[in-house]
């Protein structure tokens, strides 16, 4: 094993041991020190695939995004603040889908489909349609933080319906835990958009974190394995 992989691993082990420290924080509704760890999380996770995997820059730049959509979500009663979290956390999964994307094309998976691009194309226009009414009786009609989550879950639902995409193409098994992460990022928000716009529930903050933790670890993890093969 390389040094920069060591290096790596034990930037991981900080990123459990963060995680672990921040659901515990969240549990006992410690608030202060949860707001403490909770940048921490994805920091130690963004150091580890940049020092094991520095010629990856989709996968870093992506948690990098999820790194300012946690800080801006320490005020998410601020709605200036929740909106940039928002649109962070949208190009954190824009560049996922583009790491998915990129690892299946270069596999050679979808030579034997040349159209499967703009299939790909029409269901990603589609998607948000058919989200308008949910999502919009979800945030309580409000048409501001409405536009934002239609294209936010179209781009949710795009991600984890590429990693099915890459697992069924014979890509690599791996890519397996970028569906139970896609999984657990729609269960998350969906915890977080219930608390914000319709009734607020006990140790939410633990509930949001551990899915959302889970999710992060579980997709980056789905890539790692399958570049290392």
């Amino acid at each position: 094993m390389k040094v920069n992989e060591i290096v790596g691993l034990c930037f991981f082990a900080l990123f459990i041991v963060v995680s672990i420290l921040q659901l515990s924080f969240s549990f006992m509704e410690n608030d202060k020190m949860r707001r403490i760890t909770k940048p921490g999380c994805l920091f130690f996770l963004f150091l580890s695939v940049v020092v094991a995997f520095p010629s990856y820059p989709l996968i870093y730049v992506g948690l990098l995004f999820g790194l300012f959509g946690d800080t801006f979500l320490l005020s998410k009663n601020n709605k200036t603040f929740l909106s940039l979290g928002i649109v962070s956390f949208f190009i954190n999964h824009v560049l996922f889908i583009a790491q998915a994307l990129t690892l299946i094309y270069s596999s050679g998976a979808l030579d034997a489909y040349p159209m499967a691009w703009l299939y790909f194309l029409i269901y990603s226009l589609a998607l948000p349609l058919i989200l308008i009414y949910p999502i919009y009786m979800f945030t309580r009609k409000s048409k501001f933080f409405t536009a934002f989550g239609i294209f936010y879950a179209a781009v949710l639902f795009t991600e984890l319906t590429v990693s099915i995409l890459g697992t069924c193409l014979g890509l690599s098994h791996w890519l397996s835990l970028g569906i139970i992460g896609g999984s657990l990022f729609i269960a998350s928000d969906a915890i977080l958009t219930r608390t914000i716009f319709i009734k607020d529930i006990k140790r939410r903050d633990f509930y949001i974190m551990l899915t959302y933790l889970a999710a992060q670890a579980l997709i980056v993890s789905g890539f790692v394995f399958t570049i290392v093969g």
